[in-house]
């Protein structure tokens, strides 16, 4: 068995869309005003009043986001801030770059394409970053201590560097089928050159502890979950003060049941039935938006005549027992509050 590189490299810098309608992350489910988090408000919203209230967010906070998809969270985000701030967007493809270029005002935002794995490298310095739903895309190293093989020297040299963060921050893991988190520390190692003394970094992503990282298939490219153990011990060595918990408790994220396209594939029929009248991207964001059962019900009931199902008072009863609690899918994910020393 050789050691494999997993790297989503091609899928991100090539064919993924800037629209992100072939995936769904916990902050676009909760990009709008919400009955789920603490205040109902928007996933970034949320996230920085909590920052904010914990005096986590510095004077004239100099932000760096990286993966920014549509740039829902810093929409939301920035919504909370008073006072000088700026804010840069960092990705990989310069398609969703361009995107948000065309979204986000130049005077207080800057766009960056470029790699994150080598953005140590570049002079800025920042005192926020956020990194919401990204390590997950990024390198796996899957059997790092077995035999390379004849390979090309790129994948060579990622799996010695996957051996030297293994025995430099302390890792255990076992000898053979397990993957590796190595993108996510190498991340960890890059962003410690560009965070400025007493900065704060936020992570937060779809989480495996107790176990080892497990595949999450997406459309077009695979992900991996990520194991937090290791990163909070490579954060410590790197001189890191550590604070890490699950997102449901950090947005203190209400016990309610919500219904998402997304998520319930079955809904696809009335959404198809709203197409020609362009009522689902305004209501409903395309279904990739999450509503609570009570909106959806009286999303339903508004709409009803351009709802073509039989029996439409069956068809709510389905969707009342098809509802998920919302604290099922936050409850995956992690996060990591980092404050430089």
């Amino acid at each position: 068995m050789e050691a494999m590189i997993s790297s989503t490299e091609k899928y991100y810098s090539g064919q993924k869309s800037p629209e992100m309608i072939d995936e769904v992350s916990l902050s676009h489910l909760l990009r709008e005003k919400n009955p789920f988090t603490k205040d109902s408000l928007p996933f970034g919203g949320q996230l920085a009043r909590i920052m904010k209230e914990r005096k986590l967010i510095p004077p004239k906070p100099s932000i760096l986001e990286i993966g920014p998809g549509l740039g829902d969270v810093a929409k939301s985000f920035t919504s909370e801030l008073c006072g000088e701030w700026n804010y840069t967007f960092f990705d990989l493809s310069k398609r969703i770059i361009g995107f948000l270029k065309g979204v986000f005002p130049k005077e207080k935002f800057r766009f960056i394409a470029g790699d994150v794995l080598k953005i140590g490298e570049r002079k800025e310095r920042y005192n926020f970053i956020i990194c919401n739903e990204v390590l997950a895309d990024l390198p796996m190293v899957i059997n790092p201590f077995s035999d390379v093989g004849e390979t090309d020297h790129e994948k060579w040299e990622m799996v010695m560097d996957a051996r030297r963060q293994i025995d430099q921050y302390g890792i255990k893991l076992p000898k053979r089928d397990v993957v590796f988190n190595y993108g996510a520390i190498r991340f960890l190692e890059q962003v410690s050159r560009i965070l400025e003394k007493k900065g704060i970094v936020f992570i937060s992503e779809n989480a495996c502890d107790p176990g080892y990282p497990r595949m999450i298939p997406v459309y077009g490219h695979n992900e991996f979950s990520i194991k937090f153990d290791w990163l909070e011990k490579a954060a410590k060595k790197l001189g890191f003060s550590v604070e890490t918990g699950k997102i449901t408790d950090l947005l203190e994220i209400r016990n309610r049941d919500f219904l998402s396209m997304f998520l319930l594939p079955e809904l696809k029929v009335i959404f198809d039935h709203l197409n020609f009248h362009n009522i689902e991207k305004h209501i409903t964001g395309e279904g990739s938006k999450a509503l609570s059962v009570d909106e959806f019900l009286r999303f339903l009931d508004e709409y009803s005549d351009k709802i073509n199902i039989d029996n439409l008072d069956h068809y709510k009863k389905m969707l009342k027992k098809s509802a998920r609690n919302i604290t099922l899918v936050t409850g995956q994910f992690r996060y990591l509050i980092l404050r430089k020393k």
